[in-house]
């Protein structure tokens, strides 16, 4: 059988490693894919997209807790590393997967954050009670195959507390590891990419013993994109009646009071700046900063270990710079978000929206890529 014309192009390699180039971290969309302009045009005989996984391959499900994002991060970037090796891929938050359908899975990947003294995410409470019943049997999993991810920093005593105990949870109830427990160390001087880069070479080893790739197929190189997660429509700022709202403007302040509410990234609570110090010496490399905020007339209240969202703003010069910089109109409207599988989690963005405000308060094209 000839091989596929994805591997026959002359610039494209047979074999390479995964290396996944994130332009952004943002709050709610987390990946924009950007092609370097000096990559060469495809052939002719080039497919466009990627063709569906070849008969036969295995499902991989992808579960992640997570707190700020991290542990989603990792599930997404392995997923994608699984596409490339022809695997059927689903990512889904922990919560959004009915756990009494773990026995009937057959290879499930968990990427598990640990917060606070070591307490699960909010995400991953229902799931975890669930799974520590005493009235379980011992062999309930045991057609389940797995693999953990933890993220922790080693600085606390209960480090990566969670995913060790899912890992030793898991074998209990009869289920099969694929690899060695990895644990994610914010303290490693690469953040829990020394250790993940390390973990997955070593998982996607002994996944491609157990799922050998057909002969026809090799790993899909870095050169050649995956399809798009999303397809959005857009239309003109002028044809909008009535006038968009501004993102964020109907919140509560300290400058009244309020009522306890649920808030949220779609609904914050504005609190006021009241402290901003810098702990570190200006000469020193790391600016690292103690900041007080004013919560009073919020009905909020925190513990230690708490996590607070903090929802910045691009700089309105800035973006219209890089909009100006794309060729793409500032008052261009997107009207609708469509996933490109119904396997993605949607975007949690509210449409219609301008790309002037997608870019200012959702996008962080900012940030250092990882």
């Amino acid at each position: 059988t000839p091989l596929h014309p994805l591997y026959s192009s002359p610039f494209l390699p047979s074999s390479a490693a995964d290396v996944e180039c994130p332009f952004s971290r943002g709050i709610s969309l987390k990946r924009v894919r950007v092609v370097a302009m000096s990559s060469p045009a495809p052939s002719a005989s080039t497919p466009t997209t990627l063709p569906p996984p070849p008969p036969g391959r295995p499902l991989l499900l992808f579960l992640y807790a997570s707190e700020t994002g991290n542990a989603r991060d990792v599930a997404e970037e392995l997923a994608r590393e699984g596409r490339r090796r022809w695997f059927r891929c689903q990512v889904k938050s922990i919560d959004a997967f009915p756990v009494t359908q773990l026995p009937r899975l057959k290879d499930v990947v968990f990427t598990c954050s640990t917060t606070g003294e070591g307490q699960v995410p909010v995400s991953m409470q229902a799931f975890w009670r669930f799974i520590r019943r005493r009235n379980l049997a011992s062999r309930s999993l045991s057609a389940v195959s797995f693999a953990v991810f933890g993220l922790g920093d080693s600085s606390y005593l209960k480090y990566n507390f969670v995913g060790k105990m899912l890992y030793k949870r898991l074998e209990q109830l009869g289920a099969t590891p694929l690899t060695r427990r990895g644990d994610g160390n914010d303290r490693h001087r690469h953040g829990y990419y020394g250790e993940l880069t390390v973990w997955k070479t070593d998982f996607w080893r002994k996944l491609l013993t157990k799922y050998p790739l057909p002969l026809t197929h090799t790993i899909v190189p870095p050169t050649f994109l995956l399809p798009p997660r999303f397809t959005f429509s857009t239309q003109k700022l002028s044809s909008l009646s009535p006038p968009l709202p501004v993102p964020f403007s109907s919140t509560s302040t300290t400058d009244a009071a309020t009522e306890m509410r649920n808030y949220s990234q779609q609904s914050p609570f504005l609190a006021r700046v009241t402290k901003n110090e810098r702990l570190t010496a200006l000469n020193w490399q790391q600016d690292v900063r103690h900041v007080e905020f004013d919560f009073r007339n919020s009905g909020i209240s925190y513990s230690p270990g708490d996590v607070i969202t903090i929802l910045p703003r691009n700089p309105p010069l800035l973006v219209k710079a890089l909009l100006s910089r794309l060729g793409w109109e500032e008052d261009l409207v997107i009207s609708d978000v469509c996933p490109f599988s119904d396997d993605i989690t949607p975007l949690d963005i509210p449409v219609p929206i301008s790309l002037f405000d997608l870019f200012t308060y959702y996008l962080d094209f900012l940030s250092v890529p990882r």
